[in-house]
C-alpha cells in the first residue's frame, strides 16, 4: 500500500490559486484573506477566520478532482469510481488521496499548480470490489480475400472505490506547525471558528 501511494501519489506544489466571483458577498479585505490561505505556510489573521466563515455559509456543496494512475476523477462524498485494477489494495482498505488539483464549488474553485497542497483536504476512499468488468470484444486482424474479421474478447479487471470524505476539513498551516481546521462539509456541520484567536 505504501509502495503505491509513493509510486502515484505526488508531493504537493507550493503555489496555489483561488478565483472567486464577482458577484460573492465577500468584502474586498475579505477576498484579499482568502487568497492569502494558499501560500506555503500562511499566517491566520482573524480577517482570513471571517473569511472562511463566509465561505463555509456560502458554500456547503464542495467537489474534488483528484488522480487515480494519472486518469482524472470528478467526486463528491458517496460517489463510486470505477478505475483501474490496483493491485496492492485489497477489499476494506482506505486510501487517502494526494493529487489533487482541484476543489471547488459552483462559483468559487481552488486550484492548484497542478497539485493543490495536501495540508488543505482530507479525502479517503474504501476499495468496495476487485472485480472484472464489461467484456470487450477487439478487432485482432482482418483477411481482406476472406472478408473476415478476427475479434477476441477481453474482460479487463477493476477497482470500484467509494468516497467516503470528500473536503469534509479543510485544514490551514499555520507559520508554527499548528493545523486550524474548518469544515467546508457536504453535510451541514454547525460552525466553530467563532472564538478562536490566534
Amino acid at each position: 500500500m505504501n509502495s503505491l501511494t509513493r509510486r502515484f501519489f505526488s508531493n504537493a506544489i507550493k503555489s496555489t490559486n483561488i478565483k472567486i466571483p464577482c458577484t460573492s458577498n465577500l468584502l474586498d479585505t475579505e477576498k484579499h484573506a482568502i487568497t492569502n490561505i494558499v501560500s506555503s505556510r500562511p499566517q491566520i489573521s482573524p480577517s482570513t477566520i471571517n473569511a472562511l466563515q463566509q465561505m463555509q455559509k456560502m458554500y456547503p456543496y464542495i467537489y474534488a478532482k483528484v488522480y487515480i494512475n494519472n486518469f482524472p476523477y470528478t467526486v463528491t462524498k458517496g460517489d463510486i469510481i470505477v478505475s483501474g485494477y490496483l493491485r496492492d489494495y485489497n477489499v476494506g482498505d482506505l486510501i487517502r488521496f494526494d493529487t489533487v488539483s482541484e476543489i471547488g464549488t459552483r462559483d468559487a474553485t481552488l486550484k492548484g499548480n497542478k497539485f493543490i497542497d495536501p495540508n488543505y483536504y482530507f479525502i479517503t476512499g474504501v476499495v468496495l470490489s476487485q472485480t472484472f468488468g464489461k467484456k470487450i470484444r477487439c478487432r485482432i486482424g482482418y483477411k481482406r480475400l476472406l472478408k473476415t474479421i478476427k475479434k477476441k474478447e477481453a474482460q479487463p479487471k477493476i477497482t470500484m472505490i467509494r468516497i467516503r470524505e470528500s473536503v469534509s476539513q479543510l485544514r490551514i498551516v499555520h507559520h508554527d506547525y499548528h493545523i486550524l481546521s474548518f469544515c467546508l462539509s457536504i453535510l451541514k456541520i454547525p460552525n466553530f471558528l467563532n472564538g478562536i484567536q490566534l
